[in-house]
């Protein structure tokens, strides 16, 4: 008779931890320019929500056009850092962005959550020290 036995932590094991995040307005990256159009968003406090087995972090303002911003993450144990990373020379006007980042297959628990804004200096391209947006307990079921 042969007997089939699970491997050992296979039911256990979770999911990687899977994030994204989509930029919309004059700082959008996805074509790799900046723009100098100006965009119709409104500027919109920093949230953070509990979405299914994740979070998802949004927020909407101005900034100095002819910006870019990617958004990076850091996962240790229950500790989240996302940071909005923002870089680019910048021209003489303001426009809007909406950012958002969504962070899944996160175990059950309750997260401390906190979001920074850094990047680097217009023109001189110095590196900015990251200033806190917001930070919030998250509990996902």
């Amino acid at each position: 008779m042969l007997a089939v036995l699970p491997l050992l932590g296979a039911a256990s094991a979770s999911p990687e931890p899977s994030f994204s995040y989509r930029v919309t307005g004059c700082a959008e990256t996805e074509t790799g320019m900046p723009s100098k159009t100006r965009s119709p968003y409104q500027t919109v406090g920093a949230t953070i929500e509990v979405v299914g087995g994740g979070i998802r972090y949004s927020r909407a303002g101005t900034h100095q056009c002819c910006r870019m911003v990617v958004v990076r993450r850091q996962v240790q144990g229950r500790r989240i850092v996302l940071t909005e990373f923002w870089t680019g020379d910048g021209c003489r006007c303001m426009c809007s962005s909406r950012i958002e980042a969504t962070l899944t297959n996160l175990a059950s628990g309750e997260y401390e959550v906190a979001v920074y804004s850094g990047g680097t200096e217009p023109i001189t391209h110095k590196e900015i020290e990251p200033k806190a947006i917001l930070s919030k307990k998250a509990r996902i079921p």
